[in-house]
């Protein structure tokens, strides 16, 4: 029920935003619809939507959570403005708007999205957030997507390295993925007027979330087949790489670093990353930050954090 009255909330907040743009116009439409589309990834990640973070973490703090919309309608414009453009940038999907409509179109839809989350973050004015909270919150959501980026840089980077060590890969991962829970729950605290103590022990929070959840992704990538089709080297593959020998080495390295067709299938590739106990050991790796997620939670708790809306967020799978 909260759920449904807030994303109601969220809806209506980013259909206000979009305003400033003519509905009749195509670049409405195509914004539509990578919203649309970053909507579904945003439910498929996870028991609970990330973009309703600072929505939870607001209310935890100080009972109401309407002031608190504007921001996450600013990350989610954030969010498919990044989805968009790592699209362009991988093009590894066919039913991206880089696809559909072409890189230019699509670069220029993405960066339309960032000046509409600045536009988003301004409105918290309406809701009685000081200007100066506004000008420093602008300042920490910036500080974290810069982040993102510099984590985006080095996972393009890393390309023409091969395979990564599962600590480079968990330092890109903390930098790029996690980055959005994180500045989720740190907005959610700052809007909230929260102590500096508590800002920093709900943010702390954010980040394990975000690698939980980011973890879930790669298990729920290789259980589904999507990264295996692709190539896509994640957590349990890196795993797999490092600990193999014999003929399995041999195909996961025609398969994943040679780029060579490989002679199993999907779901061979699949029962391989089981069998090899790389997905068993990834699902220790996510408990592992769900764990301290939870840890972390009840030392908000003694800050007198009401932590009932954020538990469902700990249900990753």
């Amino acid at each position: 029920m909260w759920q449904s009255k807030q994303f109601t909330s969220l809806k209506e907040e980013i259909e206000a935003v979009l305003t400033c743009i003519n509905n009749t116009d195509s670049l409405y439409r195509i914004i539509g619809d990578g919203i649309e589309r970053a909507g579904l990834k945003c439910l498929r990640s996870s028991n609970q939507p990330w973009c309703l973070l600072p929505l939870a973490i607001c209310e935890g703090i100080c009972g109401r959570c309407d002031q608190a919309i504007p921001v996450a309608a600013a990350l989610y414009f954030y969010r498919v403005a990044a989805d968009i453009f790592d699209d362009i940038e991988d093009q590894d999907s066919s039913d991206s708007l880089s696809a559909i409509y072409g890189d230019p179109i699509a670069i220029n839809a993405a960066t339309t999205l960032l000046i509409l989350a600045q536009k988003a973050i301004n409105r918290s004015v309406d809701k009685g957030i000081p200007a100066e909270t506004i000008l420093h919150l602008t300042e920490v959501v910036n500080g974290y997507y810069i982040n993102a980026c510099r984590g985006q840089h080095l996972d393009l980077a890393s390309y023409e390295k091969g395979v990564l060590s599962e600590e480079e890969y968990m330092d890109i991962t903390g930098k790029k993925s996690a980055t959005t829970a994180q500045c989720a729950c740190h907005a959610g605290a700052l809007i909230g007027n929260a102590k500096s103590r508590l800002v920093e022990v709900l943010t702390l929070f954010g980040y394990n979330l975000g690698m939980g959840f980011q973890i879930a992704d790669d298990i729920d990538g290789v259980v589904h087949g999507s990264d295996i089709k692709t190539h896509k080297i994640t957590l349990p593959v890196i795993y797999a790489l490092t600990t193999t020998e014999g003929n399995d080495k041999k195909v996961l390295n025609q398969a994943y670093i040679e780029h060579e067709e490989s002679p199993l299938k999907t779901s061979q590739i699949k029962d391989m990353l089981f069998r090899t106990g790389a997905i068993q050991y990834t699902i220790l790796r996510m408990e592992s930050y769900r764990q301290c997620a939870i840890d972390i939670l009840r030392k908000a708790e003694q800050e007198g954090f009401n932590s009932q809306r954020l538990k469902p967020f700990l249900e990753i799978r």
